[in-house]
């Protein structure tokens, strides 16, 4: 997906997302708060508010726009305050739509370890077991550093998660899977690093999808302004078309600045 026009052509971020937030924060990055836990929206009267925490300290803006884009999870949790409390069709959609309980792990190896084939894209063993793993070779696009990322998911993955040595366990499965498609000998990598998503408090999940029986428009649904456009939910799982996806996102984004600059306009 091309980010700047729409278009559906397929993009390789050789330097991964940093590089475009990097860029696209630029003009404003004075403006950006981070590490900032917002707790309550208030957006009963004209002039919103958002109250966030940082540090132990408690803080409170002032606007008459308020976009929210926190992942869907983090809406299913109740982990921020609405005042009032979001309509009922928002609340029925942000449970009917699900969370999906997926993580990923990266693998480094030195240049003279690499032992898989540079020019395939995509591996996996096909044996069932409780942790399934599908691995993917960047370096089939571009010639950095050899790595080799996977998604995983499972039962036994997500409930061992919280436990103090998940890294160590999924490294040994993911080392396990590939040693079954390339031998006992190949060594093990450098440096590992695996995402906690699921218990994340700040993402509660990997991305959403479509519950069986759910409503073709919850997202649609979901997406739509609030209380006089004062309010906007935006994200992945508001797209309906290129939910689960980094440009469904940043899409949602885009499409929600558009209105609230029309509003303003008027």
């Amino acid at each position: 997906m091309d980010l700047m026009t729409g278009n559906a052509n397929d993009i390789f971020l050789p330097q991964g997302y940093s590089p475009l937030i990097e860029g696209y924060a630029a003009p404003i990055r004075n403006k950006v708060i981070t590490e900032a836990v917002v707790t309550e929206v208030n957006y009963r009267l004209a002039t919103s508010k958002v109250t966030y925490t940082k540090g132990g300290t408690s803080t409170t803006l002032s606007g008459r726009h308020v976009i929210v884009t926190v992942p869907l999870g983090v809406l299913q949790a109740n982990s921020i305050s609405f005042v009032p409390q979001l309509p009922a069709s928002k609340r029925t959609s942000i449970n009917n739509i699900g969370m999906g309980k997926m993580n990923k792990i990266f693998m480094f190896w030195n240049p003279s370890d690499v032992f898989w084939p540079s020019d395939i894209e995509l591996f996996g063993d096909v044996v069932d077991r409780d942790v399934d793993f599908l691995f993917i070779n960047p370096g089939s696009h571009n010639d950095g550093k050899p790595m080799l990322f996977a998604f995983f998911k499972g039962e036994y993955a997500e409930s061992i998660e919280s436990q103090s040595n998940f890294e160590d366990e999924i490294s040994a499965r993911a080392m396990t899977a590939l040693r079954n498609m390339f031998g006992n000998s190949i060594p093990n990598p450098e440096k590992v690093f695996i995402t906690r998503w699921n218990a994340d408090p700040y993402t509660r999940g990997a991305y959403s999808y479509n519950r069986i029986g759910g409503r073709r428009n919850e997202r649609i649904i979901l997406g739509g302004p609030i209380k006089k456009k004062r309010l906007f939910l935006s994200g992945e799982a508001t797209n309906f078309r290129y939910f689960q996806t980094t440009h469904g996102a940043y899409l949602s984004g885009k499409a929600t600045a558009l209105k609230v600059t029309q509003s303003l306009q008027r």
